[in-house]
């Protein structure tokens, strides 16, 4: 069994599909990636599935993220420590609460990052 993920910028209702590499240079190198978000708070979304032949063919798991778009279009890292340190909280805790919490991904933003995955010889609809 081979994995793949899609990286999706979500607001609202609304579905942007980017780039693995895009996602890396923005999220781990803190490259100036996304300006087209400059001074936004965003939910990045990634969609983790499974494939054959190079092909999506069951989806595994959606995670995402909600964090802020300095102007230049890179990644506020004081965002993602927060979430690093919330992170290491709660694993070293028992209270479940000390976990940041997930951002609400509307139904139709879900529907709609399935359907690209089907465009693409995804997973057929459930």
């Amino acid at each position: 069994m081979n994995t793949g993920y899609r990286c999706f910028v979500v607001q609202g209702d609304e579905v942007t599909s980017i780039s693995q590499r895009t996602f890396s240079n923005f999220y781990f190198r803190g490259k100036a990636e996304l300006t087209q978000y400059s001074n936004e708070v965003i939910v990045l979304a990634l969609i983790f599935y499974e494939t054959e032949r190079r092909r999506p063919t069951r989806i595994l798991n959606m995670d995402a993220v909600q964090l802020r778009v300095r102007p230049d279009g890179s990644l506020d890292e004081s965002d993602l420590e927060k979430i690093i340190r919330r992170l290491a909280l709660a694993l070293t805790s028992s209270d479940s609460a000390a976990a940041p919490p997930k951002p609400d991904i509307s139904p139709v933003a879900r529907a709609k990052m399935k359907a690209q995955l089907i465009r693409s010889g995804g997973p057929a609809p459930a």
